[in-house]
C-alpha cells in the first residue's frame, strides 16, 4: 500500500450530493446559496439563526447574547467559508454559552485505492505530520447510509498544523498559538455506488468541546445520505 500523504489528491468535487439532516437544533446549518430561501444573504440569516441559539439558553441569559450569536455566526461566514475545502458548513452549538463547534462535510471524486482514501481524508495519514504530534486514534465507524468507514481523533501543536492535509488551513503559526493544542475529529467512507469519496471532520483547539461532542458528532456522521447533485 502506497502511504496516503505521499500521494497526489485532486480533491475534485463529486459529481454527486449529499444530504444531513441535523439530528436537534443543536446544529446550525450554514448554507452557502440563499436562492429559493426566505433569507437574501447571510447577514439576515445569521439574525435568523441567532434567535434560535440564543432561545436555548437558561433564564439570565446576557442582554446581548443574540447580538453575540449574529456575530458568531456571521464571523464563521467569514472566515470559514471558502477557507476550509468543504461542500456542507455547520455549527454545533448545544450550549450558547460556549463557542460552537463547527463541522464539515466534503464530497470528492473517489481516486486512489479506498483504503488510501480512508486513512488520506480521516486524517490518519496526511503526509504532513508534525513532531510533537500525538498519534492519530482510529476506529472502525459503520454508518447505515455509506458503509464501513474510518474515524481517527487526532491532536498535536496548533501552530505547525498550517495546512493540515485535507483538513484545509488551521493556523499561522504566529506568537502565542504554537503552544496551543488542536483537536481534529475526522470521518471518511468510500461511497462506491456514486464513485464519491465523503469526508466529514470538526476541528477546535478546545479539546473538552470536542471530547464532549463525540456522541452527537457520531450521530450526525450517520446521517448522511448521498444523493443525486441537486444541480443536475
Amino acid at each position: 500500500m502506497t502511504a496516503a500523504g505521499t500521494l497526489t489528491w485532486s480533491q475534485r468535487p463529486a459529481d454527486h450530493w449529499a444530504t444531513a439532516e441535523a439530528p436537534s437544533d443543536a446544529w446550525i446549518p450554514l448554507p452557502l446559496d440563499f436562492d429559493g430561501t426566505p433569507w437574501p444573504d447571510a447577514t439576515a440569516y445569521a439574525a435568523w439563526a441567532a434567535e434560535s441559539v440564543a432561545a436555548r439558553h437558561p433564564v439570565g441569559a446576557p442582554s446581548d447574547l443574540h447580538t453575540r450569536c449574529e456575530q458568531t455566526i456571521l464571523s464563521a461566514y467569514g472566515t470559514l467559508i471558502g477557507t476550509v475545502p468543504a461542500h456542507l458548513h455547520f455549527l454545533y452549538w448545544p450550549d450558547p454559552a460556549r463557542p460552537p463547534l463547527p463541522v464539515f462535510v466534503a464530497l470528492w471524486q473517489a481516486e486512489h485505492s479506498t483504503e488510501d482514501a480512508l486513512l488520506y481524508y480521516s486524517g490518519a495519514r496526511t503526509g504532513e505530520e508534525t513532531e510533537g504530534a500525538e498519534p492519530p486514534i482510529m476506529e472502525i465507524f459503520i454508518s447505515d447510509h455509506l458503509g464501513e468507514g474510518l474515524r481517527v481523533l487526532r491532536f498535536g501543536p496548533f501552530g505547525p498544523f498550517g495546512s493540515f492535509g485535507p483538513f484545509g488551513s488551521f493556523g499561522d503559526g504566529s506568537e502565542g498559538t504554537s503552544e496551543a493544542l488542536l483537536a481534529t475529529l475526522g470521518y471518511a467512507w468510500r461511497a462506491e455506488a456514486h464513485a464519491m469519496d465523503v469526508q466529514m471532520f470538526a476541528f477546535t483547539p478546545d479539546l473538552g468541546l470536542l471530547y464532549a461532542a463525540l456522541a452527537d458528532l457520531d450521530a450526525f456522521a450517520r446521517v448522511i445520505v448521498p444523493t443525486p447533485d441537486p444541480g443536475t
